[in-house]
């Protein structure tokens, strides 16, 4: 209960994809999810492709601002500024959002 009403107080979460982010389910209309998949996830058969565990869950919750990250370039400068940069504006469009209510 306690993660729950957390959760429905959140604006911003950021997980990696697969069971733990299942949470995101309890947060509040217009939050947003960063999630990040493992895009050099081996296969059995073919090539490697990107790993987005739960993608056609997540893409279809609505209510929610669902945004995906590959995790092995989070180390890379370009890509820790796209991550900042799409943080930063997500805070701010909530935070206008709410002013307006």
């Amino acid at each position: 209960p306690q993660q729950m009403k957390l959760l429905s107080l959140t604006c911003v979460l950021i997980s990696a994809c697969g069971g733990g982010a299942s949470t995101a389910l309890f947060l509040p209309k217009g939050a947003s999810l960063v999630l990040f998949f493992n895009d050099r996830a081996p296969t059995k058969t073919g090539p490697r492709l990107p790993a987005r565990l739960d993608s056609d869950y997540f893409q279809n919750l609505g209510y929610l601002n669902v945004h995906w990250l590959p995790s092995s370039s989070m180390m890379e400068e370009n890509d820790l500024n796209l991550f900042t940069t799409l943080l930063y504006s997500q805070i701010v469009n909530l935070a206008s959002s709410r002013r307006v209510r």
